[in-house]
């Protein structure tokens, strides 16, 4: 991989979320995400596995691997070529990165599907996706010889990389951080613990405009609708709790946001905020209205520059601490795995991500049939939420590391109930 196009990526300081990731990553537990997408056509791997190698070059920030320093994690180029391999019926399930030449993600396919799973540290879903469509749009240029032109999720493998597509943008961007903010324990969802290194995986798909006009009919955007009927199913089944306490705990969801909205990048690594809307349960039942306002509002409150820049500040502030930079990396790391949960894990109940609507060129639309992402499980929450949408479909796909599938049924029905069709999906036999 020490080609013209990789020389002058050499290694990588991660950035703030990067950081992060390698810090808390254990041996069974890894922040890995997984994109996919459907062609009208049986998947080549020779084809796919050449195209691959086009892309890494184009895109070197994803030829990393991870090294491990005395004080300090970094990242990499990595030597050799990672191969293509068969999907799984269980995917996502954290394994030595050795394995895969120590590359930090995995291209698989099935049948006429092409998955990327991607481990946190190298891209958000934005970046994910960059790649994801970069890589089937050259695929599909060595398959059939279509020249899919550059779009807003697919470069131009012929050009060369640019370091603003691999900049740490949150360091670039960050002003002082004023203020902290506190918050409670969420209401946490339990379960039956699923059996190690399995994953339920649940998809929903549904008409967009049905979901786009019953948010129309709220006054609010799909994210925060999306987010309302979470918070709605996770008071059916924080109602049913025997403890008064546990049954006014706030119902809070953790909602991704894009900092590109914001900032103007190109960059294919991380730049993203997480942002907790939350439901205080103390305050009694709330009505679907009712909980659309809260989301809303919360949003509208929370999701601005301002705030999210206070939030970069003060996740970049707690890694830039003196002392904290010469403890050694075996005595810190077991700290930064105890505040993130304590910290942030146990601050949410549920992630709602929403990745938006996906429109490609149209020669590449005629062969792409269907796009779905699907979140890795937490560390401490037992299930998480992502969203995507392409043409007229849009796919909800939780993810859960306990045996019950009470929150997603109690989800996908409140949906059916208010007139959106619903199709299921489960890796489950």
């Amino acid at each position: 991989m020490h080609s013209k196009s990789t020389k002058h990526l050499e290694w990588l300081k991660p950035d703030n979320t990067a950081n992060f990731c390698t810090m808390v990553t254990t041996k069974k537990f890894a922040h890995i995400f997984r994109l996919s997408v459907e062609l009208e056509e049986e998947i080549d791997p020779v084809v796919l596995d050449s195209a691959l190698q086009v892309v890494l070059k184009r895109i070197p920030s994803f030829a990393l691997k991870l090294r491990y320093g005395l004080f300090w994690n970094y990242l990499e180029i990595a030597d050799g070529k990672p191969k293509v391999e068969e999907d799984v019926r269980n995917p996502m399930v954290r394994r030595s990165w050795k394995l895969n030449k120590h590359f930090l993600f995995r291209v698989r396919y099935f049948g006429k599907r092409i998955s990327l799973e991607v481990f946190h540290a190298l891209a958000d879903g934005t970046g994910g996706m960059t790649f994801m469509m970069t890589l089937v749009a050259e695929y599909l240029r060595q398959k059939y010889g279509y020249e899919i032109e550059e779009s807003r999720w697919i470069l131009n493998p012929d050009e060369e990389p640019k370091p603003e597509e691999y900049e740490d943008v949150y360091s670039k961007v960050a002003r002082k951080q004023n203020f902290k903010r506190k918050s409670p324990k969420a209401y946490p969802a339990k379960g039956t613990k699923e059996e190690e290194g399995y994953l339920n995986i649940v998809t929903g798909r549904m008409p967009v405009d049905a979901v786009k006009a019953k948010s129309k009919e709220y006054d609010c955007t799909v994210t925060a609708f999306l987010t309302a009927v979470l918070m709605d199913a996770f008071q059916d089944i924080q109602e049913k709790e025997k403890k008064r306490k546990i049954r006014q705990m706030p119902i809070v969801i953790n909602i991704p946001v894009d900092l590109r909205k914001f900032y103007p990048s190109k960059t294919v690594s991380n730049f993203f905020a997480n942002i907790n809307i939350g439901l205080d349960r103390a305050l009694g039942h709330y009505s679907f209205a009712e909980i659309v306002e809260q989301v809303k509002h919360g949003m509208a409150l929370n999701i601005t520059e301002k705030r999210v820049n206070n939030l970069i500040a003060g996740n970049i502030a707690s890694y830039q601490y003196k002392v904290y930079k010469v403890i050694p990396m075996f005595i810190k790391k077991p700290f930064v795995i105890l505040g993130n949960y304590m910290g942030g894990e146990i601050k949410s109940t549920c992630t709602m991500s929403n990745l938006g609507n996906m429109v490609l060129p149209p020669k590449m639309s005629e062969y792409v049939k269907g796009v779905q992402a699907v979140a890795g499980k937490n560390f401490g929450r037992v299930t998480s939420c992502m969203g995507v949408s392409y043409q007229d479909t849009m796919s909800v796909t939780f993810t859960r590391k306990i045996k019950e599938a009470e929150i997603e049924r109690l989800f996908y029905t409140k949906l059916v109930e208010m007139g959106i069709p619903v199709e299921i999906e489960s890796n489950q036999a």
